[in-house]
């Protein structure tokens, strides 16, 4: 008797990761990082003459505002969260993409699946990221007071405090890089995970960027299947792999900085999915 075939289809095509996007995300937060150093530069001179002068804290606050001003005038938050906006729309459309490529790719025909409502969870993504792009020149304000605040009080050469404001850019770019390198991952895995569950596929392979900065937590759960949550197949077996639970930190991409994706494990009888 010959074999029944297998209504699961787990399809050979990768789901590939938006790393383009992502280093465009990077490139545009780390410019608010570089405003904020120029802007700070430009104005490294009035701390020799509040030394010179011996200033108080009032002083040192016309210091910094003169920064921030100057900052301010350079429109880069603004910039920043307008291009954030762009992002959002180009991870929701590469995962499309992706979705289509990687359906059609297993089941050799062209396809259609309702689109999902996304704007909710691309509504609060963008609404965390206007946050997060704010919050790096606040935080970048604040440190620097505290170098200058410091300085003055003690005494430190002006030399010295640029020293440590450099070395204060060099942390508020390696930050902005992480919220771009986590956010762009937080979405499309968010995506991911309402797209493939409206086409009613219930659960998905874990699949990792397989180079040398995959954690290695990620890096076991490499192959493994994992149910989407609600659909209760977790315990059940395919490929002779046990499907597991949903994972505590989220599906793959939704954990800090994670650049994994979530291959589909296509059910061809889903009512979803509409042959064209």
């Amino acid at each position: 008797m010959a074999k029944a075939k297998s209504r699961l289809i787990l399809p050979r095509r990768r789901w590939r990761y938006p790393a383009s996007i992502e280093r465009d995300y990077q490139r545009i937060l780390r410019a608010v990082a570089r405003a904020l150093a120029d802007a700070t530069r430009q104005h490294l001179g009035i701390i020799n003459a509040l030394q010179v002068h011996r200033q108080d804290e009032t002083e040192s606050e016309y210091f910094l505002r003169l920064i921030r001003e100057a900052y301010i005038a350079t429109g880069t938050t603004e910039k920043a969260i307008a291009q954030a906006f762009r992002i959002a729309q180009q991870v929701r459309g590469y995962n499309q993409g992706e979705f289509y490529d990687v359906l059609r790719s297993a089941l050799k025909v062209d396809i259609f699946v309702a689109e999902p409502n996304l704007r909710r969870t691309v509504d609060e993504w963008t609404a965390e990221n206007v946050r997060l792009i704010k919050s790096i020149p606040e935080e970048y304000f604040g440190k620097l007071q505290g170098i200058v605040s410091r300085g003055l009080q003690q005494g430190t050469l002006g030399a010295d405090m640029g020293k440590q404001i450099e070395d204060l850019y060099g942390v508020t770019s390696r930050r902005a890089q992480m919220i771009a390198r986590d956010q762009v991952g937080t979405l499309n895995g968010l995506i991911s995970q309402e797209r493939q569950m409206a086409a009613g596929i219930r659960f998905y392979q874990w699949s990792t960027s397989k180079d040398a900065r995959v954690r290695e937590s990620h890096a076991e759960r490499e192959g493994r299947y994992y149910a989407w949550p609600g659909t209760g197949v977790a315990g059940q077996v395919f490929n002779g792999k046990v499907i597991l639970p949903p994972p505590p930190d989220g599906p793959p991409g939704v954990p800090i900085n994670c650049r994994c994706v979530a291959l589909p494990v296509i059910d061809t009888e889903a009512p979803e999915i509409y042959e064209l």
